[in-house]
Formats: C-alpha cells, sequence, structure tokens
C-alpha cells in the first residue's frame, strides 16, 4: 500500500468508527429511554392491579352485603306473610267469637223474657 492509500485508508476508518460511536450513543440513548418507559410501564401496571384489585376486594365485600339483605328481606317477607295469616286466622277467631256473644245474648235474652212470663203468670 502507498502512503496515500494508507491515509485514505485509515481516514475511511477513523469516519467509520466515528459513524458506529454516533450510531452507539444513539442505541444507547433508545435503550435508556426504552428502559424508563419500561420501568414507568411496570409502575402503572402495579398501580392499575392495586387498584383493581381493591375494587374486587370491595365488589366481593358488597355482595356478602347484599347477599346478607337478601336474605333479611326474605325472613322480613316470611314474616309479614305469617303476621298476615295469623291476623286472618284472628280476624275469624273474632269473627266467631262475635257470632257466638250474640247467640249468648240472644239465649240470655229469651230466657229473660221466659222468666219475665213465669212471673207475670205466678203474680
Amino acid at each position: 500500500y502507498s502512503v496515500n492509500e494508507l491515509r485514505d485508508k485509515l481516514k475511511v476508518s477513523r469516519r467509520e468508527t466515528s459513524n458506529r460511536d454516533v450510531t452507539v450513543r444513539a442505541l444507547q440513548r433508545n435503550y435508556e429511554t426504552l428502559a424508563g418507559a419500561h420501568d414507568e410501564a411496570k409502575t402503572e401496571h402495579l398501580r392499575r392491579k392495586e387498584a383493581f384489585d381493591a375494587l374486587t376486594d370491595k365488589y366481593a365485600q358488597t355482595e356478602v352485603k347484599l347477599t346478607a339483605e337478601i336474605e333479611k328481606n326474605r325472613k322480613l317477607q316470611k314474616a309479614v306473610a305469617e303476621a298476615q295469616n295469623e291476623a286472618t286466622g284472628a280476624r275469624a277467631s273474632f269473627h266467631e267469637a262475635k257470632i257466638k256473644e250474640d247467640e249468648a245474648k240472644e239465649s240470655l235474652r229469651l230466657g229473660l223474657d221466659k222468666l219475665l212470663e213465669m212471673e207475670d203468670k205466678w203474680e
């Protein structure tokens, strides 16, 4: 090789090395940017997962409360139905008692009328 050829090859090698250095630095910056974005994404994912878990827990608690309220409502409805049945039975018993009272009054009136008749006959 001549000196000029060696000098040209050296210049080309320096340019290529310089270009490679620029490329390596650009790749390094890109990697750092991507690594930072990845760390931010992991942090955001963790935050969202925690929020989702909290919502899931709250939903489960609400479901338990709702189930308990539904059961209470069923028991209340059953108690209301029983109370209505008892009220119906009490009404029927009251009605029967009223009929018997009226019959007893009528019997008593008839008995008093007979006594008055007998008293009038004795006089």
